[in-house]
């Protein structure tokens, strides 16, 4: 038996090594912002360089908390001349817009992006579809050291043949939006900014939803 403790011991610090790595890997593979105090300011690019800064949007995570359906999100959206707040759930790698408890719009489905490469919105005749992983091409973008910079492209398109295509990184959700116009994809929004505009209020989970 005592030849068989350090072999045990050994086992379970392996299993704890795998699971500190699995914890790692499921904060960074939750394609919305979650942490609370997360500030994205976004610009659209079309604008010219004097008129993007004037027309910033900001996106805050103004509270998250978990609850048995998952997490609750509430992300309050700014401009000079506007406010509001959206409240959405997150769950299993899905991200759906709430009003109260009810379910409005899956922005993501569950098991996005792995398991649900399609899927479609039929109160707009939207359909959505994965196009695939890449790199963030966007080297001003000043994010911590250990991210991978990798996401998630999605084409949707409208009844009216209306094509848009989003990039999705993890914890952050939405960093750069295209539309097709004429045949070429145009850049309307893109994140220039992330940080925390104050410290959490409560303590961060050790997993994201």
């Amino acid at each position: 038996m005592k030849r068989l403790a350090p072999c045990l011991l050994a086992a379970l610090l392996l299993v704890s090594v795998a699971c500190d790595r699995t914890l790692a890997q499921a904060r960074k593979t939750v394609y919305a912002p979650w942490e609370e105090g997360l500030t994205l300011i976004y610009e659209d690019a079309t604008l010219p360089p004097a008129a993007r800064f004037q027309e910033r949007l900001q996106r805050r995570v103004s509270a998250s908390k978990e609850t048995p359906g998952g997490r609750r999100v509430t992300i309050t959206y700014s401009t000079l001349k506007s406010n509001n707040a959206f409240e959405f759930l997150l769950k299993d790698g899905g991200s759906a817009l709430m009003e109260g408890d009810r379910l409005l719009l899956w922005m993501l489905p569950e098991g996005f992006p792995d398991r649900v490469d399609r899927w479609e919105d039929k109160a707009r005749g939207t359909t959505f579809r994965v196009l695939g992983r890449a790199a963030l091409q966007n080297p001003y973008l000043q994010l911590p050291e250990d991210y991978d910079r990798i996401g998630v492209w999605v084409e949707m398109e409208s009844k009216a043949g209306l094509k848009r295509r989003i990039f999705f990184l993890p914890g952050i959700g939405e960093a750069e939006s295209q539309v097709l116009q004429d045949g070429t994809w145009v850049v309307v929004n893109r994140l220039v900014s992330r940080g925390f505009t104050d410290l959490p209020t409560t303590k961060t989970p050790a997993t994201a939803p």
